[in-house]
């Protein structure tokens, strides 16, 4: 999965109450057919809940991690996109975790 710089960044409210700096999607569909390329059956659930469980251990309130159902890039995932960068990485395992943890996380835990 490689990582880049991207010097873009912007505060993002939502409800006109909560704001966070990072907002990261990762993909978790399952399709029916379970022969099918998606990004489930890369790890793409195990690498959300690992992500999202860093978050809550730290109490990290400014970065906000959610599960998308699908990208439409199946046969390259799993997939994830991190806002407001908008960096995709496709082909991320759960051997990424600690490195999307160092590169998108630990940067802004206050």
């Amino acid at each position: 999965m490689p990582l880049y710089d991207n010097k873009r960044s912007a505060l993002m409210i939502i409800d006109g109450k909560t704001s966070f700096d990072r907002h990261i999607f990762i993909c978790t569909n399952q399709k029916e057919d379970k022969t099918r390329p998606c990004c489930n059956n890369g790890g793409g659930y195990e690498i959300y809940k690992s992500v999202k469980e860093y978050v809550k251990s730290k109490s990290i309130k400014n970065v906000k991690v959610t599960q998308a159902k699908c990208f439409s890039m199946c046969a390259e995932g799993p997939n994830m996109v991190v806002y407001p960068e908008q960096i995709w990485h496709h082909g991320v395992s759960t051997n990424d975790v600690s490195e999307i943890i160092e590169k998108y996380i630990k940067p802004l835990e206050k």
